[in-house]
C-alpha cells in the first residue's frame, strides 16, 4: 500500500563535483516535503560560464528507487 511507510533517502549523489549535496532528510512521511540542500562552486573565478549537474535521489521505493533530475547554474566573475 503506497505511503505505508516513510519514504527513505539512502543516498543522494551529483555527476559534477562544482554541485555538492549539503544536506537532504533522511526520511519523509506520506503528505510531507523536505528540502536537498546543494552547494555550487564555480570551476572558475576568472571567468563566465554554465555548470550541469544531474542530482540523484536514492530511495526505498520499490517502483522507483531513484529519481533523478537535471541542475544548471550558471556564473560569472565580477574580476572585470
Amino acid at each position: 500500500q503506497p505511503g505505508s511507510i516513510p519514504l527513505s533517502f539512502t543516498k543522494v549523489t551529483s555527476t559534477n563535483r562544482a554541485f555538492s549535496v549539503v544536506s537532504h532528510p533522511p526520511y519523509l512521511f506520506q503528505g510531507t516535503s523536505g528540502a536537498i540542500r546543494v552547494r555550487f562552486r564555480a570551476p572558475s573565478a576568472s571567468r563566465n560560464g554554465r555548470s550541469v549537474s544531474r542530482i540523484s535521489i536514492f530511495t526505498n521505493d520499490p517502483t522507483k528507487p531513484v529519481y533523478s533530475f537535471r541542475l544548471r547554474a550558471r556564473y560569472r566573475s565580477d574580476w572585470w
